[in-house]
């Protein structure tokens, strides 16, 4: 038996924004690069904790706040046990960025990709649109 929860259970899309990446380095290199070339300031927290077939599972956290009290986390879709975070769709991907309580939404979209596709070891980042999942029982994400 999982642990999963339904998106509706978990989150509140219209509130948050969560971006999808692709990048073959370890977390605290992607967490560095986008500290050093976002002025970002990424610090490593506790693992979130997640219980899958009766097996807890402990996936790579950071978190930062910014100027404006927006929170973003990023965290790797793998386990260290190998155990994904959501369905395969998703956890093919290395990583997941929220962004909780947007100041600007759209205008933040953009100008975070933007930014990110400058750094070298992302190879693809894009938001992640929840409305192709619509009725699926995929997410264990931290909020």
């Amino acid at each position: 038996m999982s642990t999963s929860l339904s998106f509706q259970d978990f989150f509140v899309p219209e509130n948050n924004l969560y971006f999808i990446v692709s990048a073959n380095e370890p977390a605290y290199k992607v967490a560095w690069a986008m500290n050093k070339f976002l002025k970002m300031s990424f610090q490593r927290v506790k693992d979130h904790e997640l219980k899958i077939h009766h097996q807890v599972h402990y996936f790579e956290l950071f978190e930062f706040e910014d100027e404006a009290e927006q929170i973003w986390k990023l965290i790797k879709t793998k386990s260290t046990k190998g155990a994904f975070i959501a369905d395969k769709n998703i956890s093919m991907f290395d990583y997941i960025i929220i962004l909780q309580n947007p100041i600007n939404g759209k205008k933040t979209i953009g100008e975070f990709i933007r930014k990110i596709r400058s750094i070298v070891m992302i190879r693809l980042i894009q938001e992640l649109r929840f409305e192709m999942f619509s009725g699926k029982t995929i997410y264990n994400l931290p909020i």
